[in-house]
């Protein structure tokens, strides 16, 4: 799946009508951005600053309560060195694991 298919994903599931499916993708996001700075031995404050965002931004995308609009989306996975296809794909998969809940 390319990038623009994954970011479709992205666009239709963060815009669908159901609460459960919008909670559990803010989960996916957050624990894919948390798991990457970590690997990378950032703080969360580097990251922000590194990704000209707010820690508390940051924050609140690793705690499930948001996710990143997508050109943080961009600008995040330069800082944590990955790719934005990839964190969409972490994302997917994980919906797909748990069933393509409505």
């Amino acid at each position: 799946m390319g990038v623009f298919a994954l970011m479709f994903f992205f666009h239709c599931i963060a815009n669908s009508t159901s609460s459960t499916t919008k909670k559990m993708i803010k989960i996916y996001f957050g624990e894919k951005i948390a798991s990457l700075r970590q690997n990378l031995d950032m703080t969360q404050e580097e990251v922000a600053e590194a990704a000209g965002i707010t820690a508390r931004y940051l924050q609140k995308i690793e705690a499930g309560e948001q996710t990143p609009h997508y050109s943080n989306l961009f600008k995040l996975a330069e800082v944590l060195q990955t790719t934005p296809d990839k964190i969409v794909r972490y994302v997917f998969e994980q919906w797909k694991r748990d069933g393509r809940p409505d």
